[in-house]
């Protein structure tokens, strides 16, 4: 018996290409599906035992964003109460996450912060410690421990001013230099927990602040001895890199420095520079429509501008906002006399600003006649009183 060999076939490569295309899809898909995954690796469950107050209300959990101070973006979710017991599972994507717990009380809405590190966090919602703040015994782990060593801190100057100042109740705003000397004494603390995420997001935090925008050099000293891992994080390069250029920043704009030249659009749309300036005083004013303790200061400025008009000063209104219609009806309202610009970009995305390592709004400029800043309210409350002195020696300016 003859058996009869058939010569295989030559492949197919449109048939072979397609396969191809096809595996790189299915293992492209994989890696995707690894890496969601791998995203979402911290597992956590918060137990509340709530008192019978809030007994079939509900309770909400705000995860906040770990890179913001104060979060706009949040994760939300709800449960109502039972039995005196709420409880939540979820996952995180960093090893610890700032949180808020909400809750309606007589028609208030009244929270609590603490930390949520991954495994059982477990609390008591007791009461009503006052308006508009809830009554939370948070868990006893790492990142809620320093966590409420540094309130600890920040309280006991809150409440040393409170009794200088007699104001022993409502909202307060601590001066900058004391907010400072808190975070001076937390530094060691941060050291002392220098592989705990939370470290990281507590620098982080004081960074946003505008007191400290002159001491980054103090915040990377504590920066490097964080833990190798946690600086070389995403998170942590982030940090170290914007800290860098905010000292690069902010040397820009030191007393006695020659003032940058900034291009910026105005209302009719062509481009103002404070090159054209050159050889007068000017005020550098950064702003934004939504700043209500900017447009409480308008009239400080405003007389200011009034008292030295004969030694020619000018008035840069720099409006770091992005609402064109808020704009033009503040200046044609109250600052039509002055030199309107704008970059028509929120806060957080100007160049400008990032440029000259501002924090804050508002924030003043006096520049001389030289076109040297003779005077800067950037890490402090303007003092009108110095910049009175200043425009007065007008030999100087």
């Amino acid at each position: 018996m003859c058996n009869t060999f058939t010569k295989p076939s030559k492949p197919n490569m449109k048939t072979i290409n397609f396969f191809r295309s096809k595996l790189k899809c299915i293992v492209l898909l994989v890696l995707c599906l690894s890496s969601l995954r791998g995203a979402a690796q911290y597992p956590f469950k918060i137990r509340i035992e709530a008192s019978p107050m809030f007994e079939g209300k509900w309770v909400y959990l705000l995860r906040d964003n770990n890179h913001e101070t104060i979060s706009k973006k949040f994760t939300l979710d709800s449960v109502k109460v039972k039995g005196g017991i709420w409880e939540f599972e979820g996952e995180m994507k960093e090893p610890c996450n700032k949180a808020r717990l909400r809750a309606k009380v007589n028609g208030v809405s009244c929270e609590a912060r603490f930390i949520i590190d991954p495994g059982l966090n477990s609390m008591k919602l007791d009461s009503i410690q006052y308006i508009k703040y809830l009554s939370l015994v948070t868990p006893e782990t790492p990142s809620n421990l320093l966590y409420k060593e540094m309130n600890s801190i920040k309280n006991r100057y809150y409440d040393e001013y409170r009794k200088e100042t007699g104001k022993l109740s409502g909202p307060i705003q601590l001066p900058g230099s004391r907010l400072f000397s808190a975070d001076q004494e937390i530094f060691p603390l941060l050291r002392a927990s220098s592989s705990l995420y939370y470290s990281l997001i507590a620098l982080n935090d004081m960074a946003q602040f505008f007191w400290m925008n002159k001491e980054d050099s103090l915040l990377l000293d504590v920066f490097k001895d964080l833990d190798p891992n946690l600086k070389n994080s995403v998170f942590g390069r982030k940090f170290s890199e914007e800290r860098l250029a905010n000292i690069a920043g902010f040397r820009l704009i030191r007393v006695g420095n020659v003032m940058p030249v900034f291009s910026v659009g105005q209302p009719d749309g062509n481009q103002f520079s404070n090159s054209s300036l050159t050889g007068r005083p000017y005020l550098v004013v950064f702003s934004a429509t939504w700043c209500v303790p900017c447009i409480k200061m308008q009239p400080q400025i405003q007389a200011l501008y009034q008292k030295y008009a004969r030694v020619g000063i000018k008035v840069v209104y720099f409006n770091l906002d992005d609402d064109r219609k808020k704009w033009l009806s503040n200046i044609s309202s109250k600052t039509s006399q002055w030199i309107n610009v704008s970059e028509m970009t929120k806060f957080k995305d100007s160049k400008i600003a990032k440029r000259f390592a501002f924090s804050s709004i508002l924030s003043l400029v006096l520049v001389d006649s030289a076109g040297r800043i003779a005077y800067n309210a950037m890490d402090v409350n303007p003092d009108f009183k110095i910049l009175d002195e200043l425009l007065g020696k007008s030999g100087t300016l």
